[in-house]
């Protein structure tokens, strides 16, 4: 996690439940997706569920604007962000194959994942967003 992550009850009852659905061959689980990685699976999923959503006890509700349960989904595109990660082993061993890195860590993570190096997946919705902090240069 970097420091501007936002650690709620929620969000780590959200990982709990996440990590038994992810596919056990991953690299990488990203915990602060862009709405633009999960637009086309939430939109699908709100069809499929007819409009029923999920409240933060566990139980499904018509209507409102409830938050969907996380789901992990692999992104078709290149993915940058990394506010939260869980970081398999194999995923590890990847990444110090990719050593040194030669840029700024984000862009270094993203080149990983476009060139394939790394098995990429990403919270739909967000588990953990950043607080916005600005970056220091």
């Amino acid at each position: 996690m970097q420091d501007d992550a936002v650690l709620t009850r929620e969000g780590l009852t959200q990982l709990d439940r996440t990590l038994s659905k992810l596919d056990r061959c991953f690299d990488v689980y990203a915990l602060d997706s862009k709405a633009n990685y999960c637009s086309a699976y939430l939109a699908a999923r709100t069809l499929l569920t007819g409009g029923l959503f999920l409240t933060p006890g566990g139980t499904w509700e018509q209507g409102g604007r409830r938050r969907l349960a996380a789901e992990p989904v692999r992104p078709r595109f290149s993915y940058s962000r990394n506010t939260g990660m869980v970081i398999s082993y194999k995923g590890a061993l990847a990444l110090l194959r990719g050593l040194p890195v030669t840029h700024e860590i984000d862009l270094w993570f993203r080149n990983m994942m476009t060139d394939g190096l790394l098995k990429i997946y990403v919270a739909c919705p967000r588990i953990f967003p950043n607080a916005g902090l600005p970056t220091v240069v």
